[in-house]
This record gives structure tokens, C-alpha cells and sequence, in this order.
């Protein structure tokens, strides 16, 4: 199979209605049953279903080991854990404590729904296959559910706009009846296999199915290694399989006849191989082992060098460059070992994020606007990546003592830029909090109060 990114699925119509829906879904579904089959493979492959374990050999098939060295796996775990290992936060844009407090209400309303969960499942999706579904509900408050993009797709204008035009998933009964659920900007259409049930209005403001691509190509992270994945298996196939045969290895007995009450086959199994005598041989007999043994220090070195490749591409630091001696500085480890690259993709990752992430924020906060006391607008929050808070913090901290200690800078520009703080302004707020009710001042005691019945106390 070829493996180019999923294809993004497009309409010509201007709005999805009733009246086109059953054609524009067709036409949707031929570009997303070819995307699902490309996630499946990844999907499976994920999880350790390789080529490998269908690979056969036309000699010596009685040694043929299927080994899987599941480095995809390793891939997405890193990806996933690196990115958003640690929750991502809500933080204030403006210097206004009302919108602070109502910020911090809704990362504390997001907390209680395991919005941190759902964003490991939703990167987890995308570094499989290379885009990821939100639906985003108003149940309860709010409801966050990380759609199976097998089942799940946004149909998008085909101008150069590019706007989502229908949110669609799908369930199949033990039947084989497909009920298609359409959510567009106004309307909820429900089609039960090729006909319309129903059609309802609703007020949820925009299309509650929200796609988060990793890329503009939709790649998943380790798709553009797969043949070098594939190779890997193989190598490490070959390797069992010579070590087996070493292992093995049969008794060579030259010159001799074989039994008449055996076969090649069955001296074959029992470890010993008869090759007759020959005209001209002179009736010598000779006795040997097979013993051919492959090169494993060869074989690693091809192997390594193909692991290493698979790092640069992927952007996946190494766990050891081969010496002994490491730099006990972080930044001289950052970049020596790749973590640098690393950190290159994850802002990359987090600049496509932020556009779905916001469309979902939006929708949330009109959810909230009406059901609660928080009242904020989507230009109010700045959405924060905190994995990066703890690397390097003795120097984070002396940047910020030395701007604190700078008469010219702003006290919010020092917590901002030290790169201490997830949310700098909330920080700096309850800093300057602490600060004045931690300060007790110090009343000064004149001559004129001092008597000497009351010594002063030192």
C-alpha cells in the first residue's frame, strides 16, 4: 500500500440541506471509505499488526521466525506523551481579574470532564493516522467526546475558503444498516441508510464535530517510515532465523549412501545430511558440520543505521548518540541528542492545534454564556502547551529574578518571559497577592513612647 496522508473530503454545494444531503454524503463517502482503509492499516499496524507476519520463504521454510519490533508503537507513545503529557491550559490574554477568575472557572469546569484524558486520546488518533474528531456537546454543562475517525468525518466547501459545511458520524447495526448523523451550522439531519428521518433545527451556534489535523498533508507520525519499520522486522526475522539455523546446524556426511529404509527428508529431520558418493571420488568419506554462521555485528550496524533514520524523520530524540561520557547541561543534551528537533515539531504541532482548539473553546464558551456565570469571548483566551515549564528552571528562575530587579520592565513582561509560569498573568496576580499580605509593615516606635516601665524589645 501507498501511503500519502488522508485526502480532505469536499463539496461544491454552498449548504448542506436536506434536499442534497443524500448526494453530497455519497460522494463524501467514497473519499472517506478510502481514508478509513488507510486508517485501519495504521491503526493495526499501531498496534503491532505488521507484514511481517505474513511473510513466507521459498527456501528453508522450515526456519521462517516472524519477529515484530513494534517501533510504532514507540513513536506515537512519544509523540503523544511529549506533547500532551501534561494538561493543556486556559490562560487570560488581558490583565483584567474578572476574566482571570472566569478563566480559571472554566480550566476547573474542563478539569471535572477529564478534558486532559480526551486530549491524550484525540493526539493520540492523530499521530496514528493523522487527523482526530472533537464533539463537543451541550450535556451537562458541556461533553468532550474524542470521536474514531473510522466513523467520523467533516465535509468541507471546495472554494478556497475551505469552510466546514457538515460534521458526520456513523453507527452500523449487526445488519449492516448504516444510521448517518449530519450536523451542520443550523441543522441536525439523520439518515437512516439512504433515506432521510429526520431534520431538526438546533442552537448550537456552530457544527459540534470539529477535525483536528496533524498537518495540512494529514500524515501520521510514523507513515513516512514504514518501509524502513518494515524493514526492521525483517532484519530482525533474518537474525532469528540465523540463529536458529546455526542452532540447528546438521551433521554433513560426504561420500556415504543413504539408507534404504530412509529418505533425504527424514535424515533431513533428524539433523544429518548424506551426500552419496561420486564417480571419481575414490571412495572418500568425510565428515562435517554446516556451520554458516550471519554476521551479527554487520546486521546491527544496518540495523541501527535504519532506527536512526527513522528518529531524524519522525523527530524523535535519541536515547544514547553512542557515548559514554554525557554533558550534564541540558541544552548541550537538548540539541546533542536530537530534543531539539523534538521541540521543533511540537511548536509546529501546537500552531495546527490552536485554530480547531479555539473553534472548540468557542463553542464551549456559548454553551457556558448561557447555563452559567461565565461570560467570556474566544479572543479572551490564549491557549497554553505547559510540557516545557520544568526544563532548564535554575535558569528560568535567574531570568526572572534579573527582570524582576530591572526597573524597566513590566512585572507581567518578567513573569511572561522567563517561561516559568503556564499562566503568567494568574501567576503575576496572585504573586503581587502574596507579596501584599505576606508584607506585615514594620511600625516605628519613637523616644516619646518609650518609658522606662516598657523596655523596647529588641
Amino acid at each position: 500500500m501507498n501511503f500519502n496522508g488522508r485526502k480532505k473530503i469536499t463539496s461544491g454545494v454552498d449548504r448542506v440541506t436536506a434536499s442534497n444531503v443524500i448526494d453530497v454524503l455519497a460522494d463524501a463517502l467514497s473519499i472517506h471509505l478510502a481514508n478509513k482503509m488507510d486508517i485501519e492499516y495504521l491503526y493495526n499496524y499501531y498496534k503491532g499488526q505488521h507484514p511481517v507476519l505474513q511473510r513466507t520463504k521459498e527456501r528453508n521454510d522450515f526456519v521462517n521466525n516472524k519477529i515484530v519490533e513494534n517501533r510504532a508503537y514507540e513513536i506515537v507513545k512519544f509523540v503523544t506523551g511529549y506533547r500532551v503529557g501534561n494538561p493543556i491550559q486556559y490562560v487570560s490574554r488581558k490583565a483584567d481579574s474578572i476574566i482571570t477568575d472566569d478563566v480559571t472557572a472554566l480550566n476547573d469546569i474542563l478539569y471535572e470532564k477529564s478534558k486532559a484524558k480526551k486530549d491524550i486520546e484525540l493526539v493520540q488518533w492523530q499521530s496514528i493516522c493523522g487527523t482526530a474528531y472533537r464533539i463537543v456537546l451541550p450535556l451537562d454543562e458541556v461533553t468532550l467526546i474524542t470521536a474514531d475517525p473510522r466513523r467520523t468525518f467533516v465535509i468541507y466547501s471546495a472554494d478556497v475558503f475551505s469552510r466546514p459545511l457538515a460534521g458526520v458520524y456513523y453507527t452500523e447495526d449487526s445488519d449492516g444498516n448504516v444510521t448517518f448523523t449530519i450536523y451542520t451550522d443550523t441543522e441536525v439531519i439523520v439518515v437512516y441508510n439512504t433515506d432521510v428521518v429526520s431534520v431538526e433545527p438546533h442552537l448550537l451556534g456552530a457544527i459540534p464535530i470539529i477535525e483536528y489535523p496533524s498537518s495540512e498533508d494529514r500524515l501520521g507520525v510514523f507513515e513516512p517510515v514504514l518501509p524502513l519499520l518494515d524493514a526492521i522486522d525483517t532484519v530482525d526475522s533474518n537474525r532469528i532465523d540465523g540463529i536458529e539455523q546455526y542452532i540447528q546446524n546438521l551433521l554433513v556426511l560426504y561420500g556415504v549412501d543413504i539408507p534404504k529404509d530412509e529418505t533425504a527428508s527424514t535424515m533431513r529431520k533428524k539433523g544429518v545430511l548424506v551426500l552419496p558418493s561420486q564417480d571419481g571420488a575414490g571412495g572418500k568419506v568425510d565428515v562435517k558440520m554446516l556451520s554458516e554462521q550471519l554476521n551479527q555485528s554487520d546486521t546491527q550496524t544496518v540495523k541501527d543505521d535504519m532506527y536512526q533514520s527513522v528518529l531524524r524523520i519522525v523527530g524523535m530524540p535519541s536515547m544514547s548518540n553512542g557515548n559514554s561520557s554525557e554533558s550534564s547541561n541540558n541544552g548541550a543534551v537538548m540539541y546533542k541528542n536530537g530534543w531539539s528537533q523534538a521541540e521543533a515539531r511540537a511548536q509546529e504541532f501546537e500552531r495546527m492545534f490552536d485554530e480547531p482548539e479555539m473553534t472548540t473553546v468557542k463553542l464551549i464558551l456559548s454553551y457556558l454564556d448561557r447555563t452559567t456565570d461565565i461570560h467570556l469571548k474566544g479572543r479572551d483566551i490564549q491557549v497554553k502547551f505547559t510540557r516545557r515549564n520544568y526544563e532548564d528552571i535554575v535558569s528560568k528562575a535567574t531570568v526572572l529574578t534579573s527582570l524582576l530587579n530591572n526597573p524597566y520592565v513590566a512585572r507581567i513582561d518578567a513573569f511572561t518571559v522567563c517561561g516559568l509560569f503556564p499562566d503568567p498573568e494568574e501567576s503575576c496576580r496572585r504573586g503581587l497577592e502574596w507579596y501584599e499580605e505576606s508584607a506585615t509593615p514594620v511600625e516605628e516606635v519613637t523616644e516619646e513612647e518609650v518609658t522606662e516601665d516598657e523596655p523596647v524589645s529588641v
